[in-house]
């Protein structure tokens, strides 16, 4: 997305864009591990990820309506919204039958967002997490026709030195670990994430309180929804009145199977802020979490109504990416971070994007 209006070819070719709004990690990932086959992708960056990807990669959809057959967005929208049911088919058996190899996901849990698909294949049948970031999901499925990508995707970790395990599925945080600088880079972890780190075992009770808050966050977004529950748990152990914290595992109890807690939670939130919000919301989504779960013949998996349920303000956002968002590039303070990693790259990943 240009911020200035070219008037000449030239000029167009030179001009910026933003890369923020077409997930520009996730088609990075894509082209770097020269994944193949058939993709599902958001409508408004089919464009961009066809420049980045084609031949090799085929999108769903790349904006040009006019091009597709009704069935085809009926399909996309379909598979984007998850917990529809259409004609008896879920949204994973339309990704089976349009012979979809790679689903990128995008976007957070926002008020307002159109359509948060980050994480729609956590823990599906046959998919397995290949790249995450708090703002996209990759995930390929498990076939013998992607045996290749799968390999592609170990060859990628390899030469980074990130850990990445094909049967389980590619771990945010246990590559945070093991390679901060590259996590930072990224967009796995935020810029201060070793601060963070350090914060939440630190003596400073305020700075302790405060980091244990995002690192929750941080791995609710990531998909580590255990890891969210136990850092949770820590912080309404200490402050018991934090309604953000208590809202967030009521969420993350509810992904983790604890649904018994998660109305016990929900309960003590409804006592602590007398049925103000986010109260509301929280009820209807264990509603309809119970009505998923208990009907034998849904197809939707439970964890559908707690995605579509969002819970966060853009300012929300804005104040976790306060220390600075991650983007394209360089990185500042890369050659301190390179130390963390032992590495004299800072972990960065080739491209020009």
């Amino acid at each position: 997305r240009a911020r200035t209006l070219p008037r000449t070819l030239a000029e167009y070719a030179r001009a910026p864009y933003a890369p923020g709004p077409f997930y520009a990690r996730a088609a990075r990932f894509l082209r770097d591990a020269a994944l193949e086959g058939n993709l599902y992708n958001r409508y408004t960056l089919g464009g961009y990820l066809g420049y980045w990807l084609a031949p090799r990669m085929k999108t769903f959809v790349d904006g040009r309506t006019e091009h597709y057959p009704p069935d085809v967005l009926d399909d996309y929208f379909h598979i984007a919204r998850q917990l529809e049911v259409r004609d008896g088919e879920s949204a994973l058996a339309a990704l089976d039958r349009r012979g979809v190899d790679v689903y990128v996901g995008v976007g957070l849990p926002v008020e307002g967002e159109a359509y948060y698909t980050t994480p729609h294949l956590d823990g599906a049948p046959g998919w397995v997490l290949v790249s995450r970031s708090v703002d996209h999901s990759v995930f390929v499925r498990r076939n013998a026709r992607n045996r290749a990508n799968l390999a592609r995707v170990a060859d990628y970790y390899r030469a980074r030195g990130v850990p990445f395990d094909a049967e389980r599925g590619f771990d945010p945080l246990a590559a945070a670990a093991r390679r901060p600088a590259w996590a930072i880079e990224e967009g796995v972890v935020p810029p201060d994430y070793p601060a963070l780190v350090a914060d939440r075992i630190g003596t400073d009770p305020v700075a302790r309180a405060r980091a244990r808050d995002r690192l929750a966050l941080l791995a609710y977004l990531l998909g580590d929804y255990a890891q969210t529950v136990a850092l949770d748990r820590e912080t309404l152990a200490e402050l018991p009145g934090e309604v953000a914290p208590r809202e967030r595992l009521v969420r993350a109890l509810l992904l983790t199977g604890a649904v018994g807690e998660a109305r016990l939670q929900a309960d003590e939130l409804l006592r602590r802020t007398r049925g103000e919000p986010p109260t509301g919301r929280v009820f209807r989504m264990i509603q309809a979490h119970e009505q998923l779960a208990l009907d034998p013949r849904a197809t939707v998996p439970p964890a559908a109504a707690v995605h579509a349920t969002p819970f966060l303000s853009r300012a929300a956002m804005a104040a976790f990416f306060a220390a600075g968002a991650p983007r394209m590039g360089a990185v500042p303070g890369a050659p301190a971070l390179a130390a963390l990693d032992g590495t004299g790259d800072g972990g960065a990943a080739t491209g020009a994007d």
